[in-house]
């Protein structure tokens, strides 16, 4: 059904009729709108994160990152696919979903790789960096924990950075920033 409104544009509408057939006359039982279902979006939450949208890489001469971040449908999470190639070690690969949690009333994410590793990720933006606590697992069930630090230079580049890391009760060394390069 279209709805005419002198005052305003036209609104379109689904609705279902039932009609009965009582004493020989059809008559109208009852009618039911269908209203459009709302499909919530908390893209308002994410916009922060838009400028991660696209492919990204660096290539030096011991190590080799390449990202490619997407907006899933209704803009309620961004995907990003990943891989890192270092210098004497395998490569590794994976996926990482970055969401709007409405009970925390925060940014989070879920990465898993390709050696079975997983973990959850808390973001907070300050002075402009993205601060990134995550907890997780190793694939020998170790915990491990990590704090990734994401700055974006402009829109063509940014700077990642990982500290305090753990794997168990040991501490790693950090990983130096690097500058990645949109493609």
């Amino acid at each position: 059904a279209t709805i005419l409104s002198p005052s305003g544009e036209p609104e379109e509408m689904e609705y279902s009729a039932v009609d009965v057939k009582r004493d020989g006359k059809w008559l109208l039982d009852r009618v039911t709108d269908k209203s459009k279902e709302v499909v919530p979006s908390h893209y308002e939450q994410l916009k922060a994160l838009e400028w991660m949208v696209g492919n990204w890489t660096n290539e030096t001469a011991d190590a080799e990152v390449e990202l490619e971040c997407n907006w899933a449908k209704n803009k309620n999470y961004l995907t990003r696919a990943f891989k890192i190639a270092v210098a004497g070690q395998d490569e590794i690969s994976g996926v990482q979903v970055i969401g709007w949690d409405p009970a925390a009333k925060a940014i989070r994410s879920w990465t898993f790789d390709s050696n079975g590793a997983f973990a959850e990720g808390a973001w907070e933006l300050k002075e402009g960096r993205w601060f990134i606590r995550n907890r997780g697992v190793l694939p020998d069930g170790q915990s491990a924990t990590m704090i990734n630090v994401m700055r974006q230079v402009d829109e063509n580049s940014l700077t990642w950075q990982t500290v305090e890391r753990t794997a168990g009760d040991e501490l790693l060394p950090n990983i130096d920033e690097i500058e990645i390069v949109r493609r």
